[in-house]
Parts: structure tokens; sequence; C-alpha cells
């Protein structure tokens, strides 16, 4: 889920406006990702039911060679490499 709102809005709130947007914003995140889960759970019980397997596949890997080709990539040459930081460690 990506929450954006434009800069020249951001800057004139407050911090505590600020505090209950990104509050709000994670609130949201949470409650798109738990029914996200649930829906997923709903459907693999569905096909179980229907004598379908189904696997779990480990996602770990993913990131981790995402963080290293898009680290390598020529893209990354221009990038901020503390913001880049800061994405990374707000998984």
């Amino acid at each position: 889920m990506l929450f954006s709102v434009a800069k020249p809005f951001w800057d004139k709130l407050s911090s505590e406006q600020k505090t209950a947007v990104q509050a709000a914003a994670k609130n949201a995140a949470k409650f798109n990702d738990d029914g996200r889960l649930a829906d997923e759970k709903s459907v693999a019980d569905a096909l179980k039911t229907r004598g379908l397997s189904v696997d779990t596949l480990d996602l770990a890997p993913f990131p981790a060679l995402a963080d290293k080709v898009y680290g390598e990539s020529d893209m990354a040459k221009a990038w901020n490499p503390a913001l880049m930081k800061q994405v990374i460690e707000t998984r």
C-alpha cells in the first residue's frame, strides 16, 4: 500500500498533524495487509477442500536478491545512499 501527499501540503502540517497522518497511514496499511492475508487464506482453504494442494513459498530469498540486483545496477549510482538505507530499514 502506498500512501502519499504533496510535499507543499506536508510541509504545512504541524508535527502533531504529521504524527497523526503517519499513524493513520500505518493503521490503514495494517488493515489492508490483514485483509489481504485473510482473503488469501480463505482462497487457499477453499482450494484445499476441493482436493488441491497449496504450497507455501519461502519468500525470504527474494528481498535479499532484489537488494543485490538493484544495488549493483547503474541506476543505483544516482541514488542517495542514506535514503536507500532508510527505505530498506522500514521493512
